[in-house]
C-alpha cells in the first residue's frame, strides 16, 4: 500500500512539474512572439519612403487587430529617435491608437460598450466583414495586456477583458480612415515647419496614401482576412519587403541590420515553407536590400534546401553561408568582406537558434503525432 502510494504522490508530482514546464513554454512562445513584433514595429517605424515619409509604422499600428500594445511600444520606442520631432509622432501614434480603441468601443456589437444604433453601426462597420474578419480578430488577439488579465480570477478582470478584447476589431474602411488621418497629421506638421514647399505637399500625399493602402495590405497576412492563397502570398510579401527596407538604415553593432535580417529571414521562410516561397523571399530581401546582392541569398537558400532535404541543415547553412560570401565578395571585392562576415555569422547564429526552438520543436510534435497514430 505505501508503495502504491508514494508511486502515486510521484506521479502527481511529475504532472504537475509537466503543467509547469508547458505553461513556462506556452507563455514564453507568447512574449518571443510580442517582442517580435515590438522589434517589427521599430524597424517600421524607422523606415523612409519617397520625400522622406513615414507610412510604414502607422500601416502595421492600423493594419492588425492582434499584437496591438507591443506594435504601439515599438513605434514609440522609433518615435524617440526622431530628434526634434519626437513629440508629434509619439502623439500621433497615440493618437491612431486611440481612435482605434473609441472605434472599437463605439461599433464592437459585441463588447456592450457600442452606444450606436444598428443601422449606423452596420453602414460604418459593414455586417459580412464583422462575420469574417473581426470574428477571427476577436478569437484570436492575443494582446500581450489582455492576456495576463486573464489569468485573474474573481476581481472582475476577466469581465473587463472579456468586454475589451474585441475593441480592436473594426472594419477595414475604418483602420484605412484612422491610418489616412494619422499619416495627414504627421504631414501637416512637416509642412508647416518646412515652410508650405511643393516638396512637402507631395510627401503629405504619397505619405497618406501609401499609409491607407499599406493598412489593409499588410492586414490580410496579419489579421488572416483572406482565404485566397496568392492574395495572402502579396500580403506576405509586402510586409516582408517593407521590413528588410525599413531596416537599410539602422546598424546593429556597425553592421548592416538589412543584410542581418535579408540572410535569416530568407532561411527562416524556406525552412517554414518550402522552397517556392524561400525562393522568392531571398529575392524580394535582396531587392528590398541591395539589387545586386540578390543572387548571394537566392545561392543561400537554394544550398540550404538542397542540404535540408537530406535533413543536414546544419551543412546546408554553413556552405549557403560561404555562397553568399562569395558573391558578395565577387561583385563587391574581397573588402566587402570585412563587414559581410560578421553579419552573415549573426544571422546563422539567429537561424540556427530559431531552428533548434522553433522548428525542431514543431518537427518532434508532428513526429510524435505521426508515431501515436501508428500505434492506434
Amino acid at each position: 500500500m505505501q508503495e502504491e502510494k508514494i508511486k502515486e504522490r510521484a506521479k502527481e508530482k511529475d504532472g504537475k512539474k509537466t503543467q509547469v514546464a508547458e505553461r513556462v513554454r506556452v507563455w514564453a512562445g507568447r512574449l518571443f512572439c510580442e517582442a517580435l513584433f515590438l522589434g517589427g514595429a521599430y524597424i517600421l517605424g524607422e523606415g523612409r519612403m519617397l520625400f522622406g515619409s513615414a507610412p510604414l509604422g502607422i500601416a502595421l499600428l492600423c493594419g492588425t487587430g492582434k499584437h496591438t500594445v507591443s506594435i504601439l511600444f515599438g513605434l514609440l520606442v522609433s518615435a524617440f529617435m526622431q530628434g526634434m520631432s519626437a513629440p508629434i509622432y509619439i502623439l500621433v501614434y497615440l493618437a491612431a491608437a486611440l481612435m482605434r480603441l473609441l472605434a472599437g468601443l463605439l461599433l464592437e456589437e459585441g463588447t456592450g460598450w457600442a452606444v450606436l444604433s444598428d443601422g449606423v453601426r452596420r453602414r460604418l462597420v459593414g455586417a459580412r466583414e464583422k462575420e469574417e474578419g473581426a470574428r477571427d480578430a476577436h478569437e484570436e488577439h492575443q494582446g500581450l495586456v489582455l492576456r495576463i488579465g486573464e489569468h485573474f480570477s474573481g476581481t472582475g478582470v476577466q469581465t473587463l477583458v472579456s468586454e475589451v478584447r474585441g475593441v480592436f476589431c473594426e472594419s477595414m474602411g475604418l483602420r484605412m480612415a484612422t491610418a489616412g488621418v494619422a499619416a495627414l497629421a504627421l504631414s501637416l506638421y512637416r509642412i508647416v515647419v518646412g515652410g508650405f514647399r511643393f516638396y512637402d505637399l507631395f510627401a503629405a500625399v504619397f505619405c497618406v496614401a501609401v499609409a491607407a493602402s499599406a493598412t489593409a495590405v499588410f492586414s490580410v497576412a496579419l489579421d488572416e482576412r483572406s482565404r485566397f492563397r496568392p492574395l495572402r502570398l502579396i500580403s506576405e510579401g509586402a510586409l516582408l519587403f517593407s521590413l528588410v527596407w525599413s531596416s537599410g538604415g539602422i546598424l546593429f553593432f556597425g553592421l548592416s541590420l538589412a543584410m542581418i535580417l535579408s540572410f535569416t529571414l530568407s532561411l527562416c521562410v524556406a525552412r517554414a515553407r518550402g522552397a517556392g516561397e524561400g525562393i522568392c523571399a531571398a529575392l524580394l530581401c535582396g531587392l528590398a536590400y541591395d539589387p545586386i546582392s540578390a543572387p548571394a541569398f537566392l545561392l543561400a537558400v537554394l544550398a540550404y534546401l538542397f542540404f535540408h532535404s537530406m535533413e543536414r541543415e546544419s551543412a546546408g547553412v554553413l556552405l549557403g553561408s560561404f555562397c553568399a560570401l562569395a558573391w558578395i565578395a565577387y561583385v563587391k571585392g574581397a573588402g566587402a568582406l570585412l563587414w559581410a562576415v560578421p553579419g552573415v555569422l549573426i544571422a546563422d547564429t539567429a537561424f540556427t537558434l530559431l531552428e533548434r526552438l522553433v522548428f525542431s520543436t514543431g518537427r518532434e510534435e508532428e513526429k510524435a503525432e505521426h508515431g501515436e497514430g501508428e500505434k492506434t
